[in-house]
């Protein structure tokens, strides 16, 4: 697949945020070496990529840093020791692709390496620390726009996952007006009080050591 790289953004919460540190849980801990959860949504759009870049990116960008303050965790890296780092982001890629919107997105039989080519991968873990996630926009100019997206599965189900996208989306959808707290009818936000799930055996940390006990 032919695909040029029109941008890299990195996405933070509003200034108002603050950042927040959350320990690993034995659910958590079993999927620390596991790939991400992935998926790629199509949508048609009739417009030119400028005109993307210039009245829809901005939107999908904020949207998303609104979306993000009910999903800290998203932001942040898995670290050894629980650290909140305020410069957390999710990178953002916005690619352009002359390759058939139609047959990508139709339902019928498709090429997966082409699939696989729009949706970003995770950045390489650095200093000891694993990136959460990442998002990338393809647009096939005139024809429509995928939207790619992964995130570690130490930090969420598939249930979660698509929480975190309807979430965006009903932000998305209401243009940047509204505000935080979000009101009725967005999804309710989700729950990380890691008091509900007790570990007085300290099961996560006897998890962690055999997950990485060499062979």
């Amino acid at each position: 697949m032919e695909m040029r790289i029109l941008r890299r953004i990195s996405i933070s919460p509003p200034p108002c945020s603050a950042a927040a540190s959350f320990p690993l849980t034995f659910f958590d801990a079993a999927w620390l070496f596991t790939g991400p959860i992935e998926h790629l949504f199509f949508y048609a759009l009739p417009d030119s990529t400028s005109y993307f870049v210039a009245h829809l990116l901005p939107q999908l960008a904020s949207s998303l840093s609104l979306a993000l303050l009910r999903f800290p965790p998203l932001l942040g890296r898995i670290r050894p020791a629980a650290a909140a780092d305020a410069n957390d982001s999710v990178p953002l890629t916005v690619a352009e692709s002359s390759d058939g919107f139609d047959a990508l997105s139709s339902p019928g039989p498709r090429d997966f390496a082409n699939l696989h080519a729009l949706i970003p991968q995770l950045p390489q873990p650095s200093d000891s620390s694993i990136p959460l996630t990442t998002v990338q926009v393809t647009v096939f100019p005139r024809r429509g726009v995928a939207l790619g997206i992964a995130i570690h599965h130490a930090v969420c189900d598939d249930s979660s996952f698509l929480h975190f996208v309807k979430s965006w989306a009903a932000v998305c959808k209401l243009g940047g007006a509204v505000r935080f707290p979000f009101p009725f009818p967005f999804p309710p936000p989700p729950s990380f009080d890691r008091g509900t799930i007790p570990d007085p055996t300290g099961l996560s940390a006897k998890t962690l050591a055999e997950l990485t006990r060499p062979p």
